[in-house]
C-alpha cells in the first residue's frame, strides 16, 4: 500500500468514525445523486 493509500484510508476512517459524522456523510451523499438523477 502506498503512503497516499495510507494517508486516504486513514482520512477516511476519521471521517467515519463517529456515527454523526457518517451521517452527516451518507445524507449529503444522498442529497448529492438526487440532484443528479435526470428528471
Amino acid at each position: 500500500m502506498s503512503l497516499d493509500d495510507f494517508k486516504a484510508y486513514e482520512a477516511t476512517f476519521h471521517l467515519l468514525s463517529s456515527k454523526n459524522n457518517a451521517d452527516r456523510l451518507n445524507d449529503a451523499i444522498e442529497e448529492l445523486r438526487s440532484e443528479h438523477q435526470v428528471k
